[in-house]
């Protein structure tokens, strides 16, 4: 044998002896079958929710001994199939279709050992809940909603009847009426297959359809003339002074005698404060502080920023008047007066003096239509309050 072959035989029982010594140690470890392993226990408190109009998500608490959690799903008419295995205690399915409803269950998992199944749980992905918002507008209620993912359109109800349905998420209800309150909530929808699928509805809300200032401003200016219109301790001042008095409520008349002078007003004097106690124009009650008696002429109105002169009664007719309009005569061709006076709407007005109605007096009459015909002749304005300050 020669020396090369000698030393080959030595290196090939040299690997087979460590061979031999690795399986001896391999037979000598602790067996890992399936039978060293521990079961884990069973998932439980399990929570499933939607999250969106395609996704849902499912919670749990950690099962003993699990080192993984299978989840699995099932469809209509169709088997449990598992879709993910979490390490976590929390997974979200997404790329959902809205409407459908899902089935879920989950187990945890040791290796290969496998834990009892949860209970099934269902959900179906719907559109979040829409947060609404709602003011009352001189043009309307005003509803505003936030963006709902994946949302086609939204309805919009008022007083429990749907009104509108678009996509924008704005919506101006213009139809209701001034001063009526109502209710308005909105739900979303999402088309799926050409059928609606909705969301949750949202809070419900009250918003009106605000009087503007000026239609404010004419009513409380009307409701403060026929109250003292209906005081009988106020009496229509007569004589050349009663047309220079300022007002009761500002002092500007107190200096005329005799006594109780103070509680007249004549006819403009009492117009203009109805407009600066009543309605509170600031410019107007500054000038009635000032003893202005706003006279016959509209730009002794129409300076104060907040009339318009509506134009001659011969181009306006009664029927388009306003409650708190004021009518002024500059010149009147059926008598030698000049006259302020107050329609009140309903057909009534308010007169401090009249002619041949009872001049003494400042009291709320009828007919207004009738007195208004007087008037419609050259020289006698309308002149209207626009609320501007």
């Amino acid at each position: 044998m020669s020396g090369t072959e000698r030393r080959t035989g030595s290196k090939t029982g040299i690997a087979a002896v460590i061979i031999m010594v690795i399986v001896a140690v391999a037979f000598c470890l602790p067996e890992t079958s399936s039978a060293t392993l521990k079961k884990p226990g069973k998932v439980k408190n399990v929570k499933v929710a939607a999250k969106s109009y395609n996704s849902v998500s499912l919670t749990w608490n950690p099962a003993g001994n699990a080192k993984a959690y299978q989840i699995y799903r099932a469809e209509k008419n169709k088997g449990f199939k598992r879709i993910k295995k979490v390490s976590e205690t929390s997974f979200t399915d997404k790329k959902l279709v809205t409407g459908k409803k899902y089935k879920y269950k989950i187990r945890a998992v040791n290796g290969v050992r496998k834990g009892d199944w949860c209970r099934v749980l269902t959900v179906t992905p719907r559109l979040n809940k829409p947060v609404l918002r709602a003011r009352s507008t001189e043009e309307g209620p005003v509803l505003t909603i936030e963006k709902v993912p994946g949302a086609t359109g939204y309805c919009f109800f008022r007083d429990g009847k749907q009104i509108a349905r678009q996509r924008p998420l704005t919506f101006v209800d213009r139809s209701v009426k001034k001063g009526t309150t109502h209710k308005y909530k909105v739900k979303a929808y999402r088309v799926v297959k050409g059928k609606k699928k909705y969301s949750p509805v949202s809070q419900v809300l009250a918003a009106s359809k605000t009087k503007s200032s000026a239609e404010v401003g004419r009513a409380a200016a009307v409701a403060w003339a026929k109250k003292i219109a209906n005081d009988n301790s106020f009496t229509y001042g007569t004589g050349r002074k009663a047309h220079r008095r300022g007002c009761y409520f500002c002092g500007t008349n107190k200096k005329y005698k005799p006594a109780g002078y103070e509680k007249t007003y004549c006819c403009n004097p009492f117009v203009l404060a109805a407009y600066a106690h009543g309605a509170k124009h600031p410019k107007v009650l500054a000038g009635c502080k000032k003893g202005d008696c706003a006279g016959m002429l509209p730009s002794d109105w129409t300076k104060y920023g907040c009339f318009d002169n509506v134009g001659k009664t011969t181009a306006v007719p009664f029927a388009t008047l306003k409650s708190g309009d004021i009518i002024i005569s500059q010149k009147s061709a059926g008598g030698p007066f000049e006259h302020v006076w107050l329609y009140c709407g309903g057909n009534e007005y308010v007169d401090a003096g009249s002619e041949g109605w009872d001049a003494k007096s400042i009291s709320v009459k009828k007919n207004a239509e009738k007195y208004y015909k007087i008037y419609l002749r050259k020289g006698c304005y309308v002149i209207r309050y626009n609320g501007k300050q």
